[in-house]
């Protein structure tokens, strides 16, 4: 299993965590697991990480991340409410995933 830090985002402001497993299997999709409200990416008591992992030992990569302002990614200002900034975070991870994994997953 590898994990790798990634930065993304318009301002490279968002960090998330890739978990790719040593064995994956071929046609397996990339599960990208979401935080909920003011966790971070470990996500409670680590579950998230936990998953991760499990999922790795099946063959299967993920991604987590932190939204923008919460764990380790910045708020960039830019007036967008709670959910349209939600919305954004959501759409950059999946950008960044499709230039590091195959996009048809």
């Amino acid at each position: 299993m590898n994990e790798q830090i990634i930065y993304f985002g318009e301002n490279r402001n968002l960090l998330g965590i890739l978990t790719v497993p040593d064995h994956p299997r071929p046609d397996a999709p990339t599960i990208v697991l979401l935080n909920a409200g003011l966790l971070h990416r470990v996500g409670p008591n680590r579950l998230h990480v936990a998953v991760a992992r499990r999922l790795a030992a099946k063959g299967y990569s993920s991604f987590r991340f932190d939204m923008a302002g919460v764990g380790d990614s910045e708020l960039v200002e830019g007036g967008l409410l709670y959910v349209e900034r939600t919305r954004a975070d959501v759409v950059a991870s999946m950008d960044a995933l499709s230039e590091r994994v195959d996009s048809r997953r």
